[in-house]
């Protein structure tokens, strides 16, 4: 273990700002925050973190303070001004077992800069201090700077780590759907987007995806040790979380964590081309209509073909097209567009059974690949429908809503977030 810390720590330079950060305390867990012109978030951000329980536990929040080699001299002006003011004014209110510091990554290189690369540097920090501290399985939170948390938020999220073999973890969250900080239209989009979330993440479930967990930058925890292992956050502009809890996930050991709640704000953002303030903001100019999602039936076919998949280890590579033409039609449609048969060829040469495929087909049929598949068939095919009766549908389908339900779309939402909460639609439970 010690070998593969020291080599990420050695090829990523991940010590770089470890001077930036305190000395003398040994936590235990480490939350990482991108912060980037936050003033009117991060201080109830840190606040809701200064309030949580920490029995016996000792953490240390590091801020990534960032900007762009691009942007105006005003920006880190601010940002300067911003530190100043929490040193001053927040930090002082923070409980003995809690330190916080502070990590200055001003004029990013514009092809890296955003939150993608500030997360990265958090977490590298927070991975050298633990490989340091001798703590291999010490734990990193990602969390943003205008997301509040739960009172419980560090002890159970310690105790999941401590108690049990899991390695990394989605977080259980919920968006404000309602509230006077912003305008009621933001609100509605911010619960339909949520809404969208969970019913595409229920319908892969129910479709037998076992990838099919909530990707959200604020919601994650790992151990350091699990953190290197993967190779870190990459240096992504948008969609960073993602791409790491694909790798994440891949890994093994993945979970959720279901007894705490993180908040992330509702707000507009226009700084990112994914996520929730990307959606709102697109939303709100007109441009994506957040009433609609993906169809029930392209849910339909994958979990056809994904109940079959295993047929391809014994079909003769020269007859697999004959195979494909013979499956559903928009399942039929991506497989020849995309090259995922061809692939699918070359692994069965590297196979030396059918559990071995079975494992390493989710290689190539990864989350990226469902979501370029639900895009293909809903841009060349069939109709994006309405988000509030085809998620609906699906919980009548499955028995878990009456057929009489006349509830609206705030109704379902909430019904979706106790049964994302009780572990309805785990992956796990559908194998």
């Amino acid at each position: 273990m010690s070998k593969v810390f020291k080599k990420y720590i050695e090829r990523h330079n991940a010590a770089h700002y470890l001077q930036n950060c305190s000395d003398g305390i040994e936590p235990q867990l480490i939350v990482v925050i991108p912060v980037y012109l936050e003033r009117d978030y991060l201080s109830a951000t840190l606040n809701s973190l200064f309030n949580c329980r920490l029995p016996q536990l000792v953490v240390e929040i590091i801020l990534v303070f960032n900007s762009c080699e691009t942007d105006n001299r005003e920006v880190v002006i601010q940002q300067e001004q911003h530190i100043s003011d929490i040193q001053k004014s927040i930090i002082p209110l923070k409980p003995d077992s809690i330190d916080v510091s502070i990590i200055r990554a001003y004029n990013l290189p514009k092809k890296i800069a955003g939150p993608g690369t500030a997360r990265k540097i958090g977490m590298d920090s927070a991975a050298a201090r633990f490989y340091y501290l001798g703590n291999f399985n010490g734990v990193i939170v990602s969390l943003d700077a205008d997301s509040t948390v739960s009172r419980d938020y560090f002890i159970n999220i310690y105790s999941r780590f401590s108690e049990t073999d899991v390695r990394g973890a989605s977080i259980y969250f919920e968006h404000d759907t309602d509230g006077d900080q912003f305008d009621s239209d933001v609100y509605l989009s911010a619960l339909k987007y949520e809404l969208h979330l969970r019913y595409v993440r229920a319908s892969l479930s129910f479709a037998r995806f076992p990838f099919a967990y909530h990707t959200v930058g604020s919601a994650i925890a790992l151990t350091a040790l699990s953190y290197v292992s993967i190779g870190g956050m990459p240096r992504k502009q948008a969609g960073e979380d993602f791409y790491f809890l694909q790798k994440l996930i891949y890994y093994g050991g993945f979970g959720e964590i279901n007894d705490v709640v993180v908040r992330p704000s509702s707000r507009p953002s226009n700084r990112v081309i994914f996520g929730t303030g990307a959606a709102i903001s697109s939303s709100l100019s007109g441009d994506v209509d957040l009433s609609l999602t993906y169809s029930p039936s392209a849910f339909l076919e994958l979990k056809e073909f994904l109940t079959v998949k295993d047929e391809l280890y014994y079909v003769d590579s020269e007859y697999i097209l004959d195979w494909c033409k013979n499956s559903p039609l928009l399942i039929r449609e991506f497989l020849l567009f995309d090259s995922l048969l061809n692939n699918i060829k070359e692994l069965k040469t590297q196979c030396s059974s059918l559990s071995v495929f079975q494992k390493r087909f989710y290689e190539l049929f990864n989350y990226f690949k469902v979501v370029k598949y639900l895009n293909f068939v809903h841009n060349t095919i069939i109709s994006k429908e309405s988000l509030y009766s085809s998620s609906k549908k699906l919980l009548i389908d499955n028995n878990l809503l009456p057929a009489n339900f006349g509830g609206d779309e705030k109704e379902l939402l909430n019904l979706y977030r106790r049964l994302d909460k009780g572990g309805v639609f785990h992956p796990r439970l559908f194998f």
